[in-house]
């Protein structure tokens, strides 16, 4: 049922697994990102196309994983949100960032 909570021991594998593949998407889209500079001001238009789909892909990947690890912070017991924040905030706030500047 979904008011059963968790400790944040039994969740931890699945947090810190959210937190590395946040850490690769915000990676992924630093290099895109760097591409389509690259692309622009090189005037490869085909790739600087094809470039900006993939980048739109990964930024739309990057918002899907921060609602699932919200939804897993909905999921703990109130007394390891503290815990949950401390550990995620730092990626979270990055990754909320960079798909707010990308778009």
């Amino acid at each position: 049922e979904g008011d059963v909570k968790f400790s944040y021991k039994r969740l931890e594998p699945s947090i810190s697994r959210f937190i590395k593949i946040l850490q690769i998407d915000l990676d992924r889209l630093h290099q895109h990102r760097t591409n389509i500079h690259k692309f622009r001001k090189n005037k490869e238009f085909e790739l600087l196309d094809k470039e900006q789909v993939n980048a739109s892909r990964t930024c739309q990947q990057l918002k899907s994983n921060i609602r699932q690890l919200e939804q897993t912070r909905s999921r703990l017991e109130d007394d390891a949100l503290e815990k949950f924040d401390e550990k995620t905030s730092d990626i979270r706030m990055q990754a909320i960032t960079s798909a707010v500047e990308f778009l």
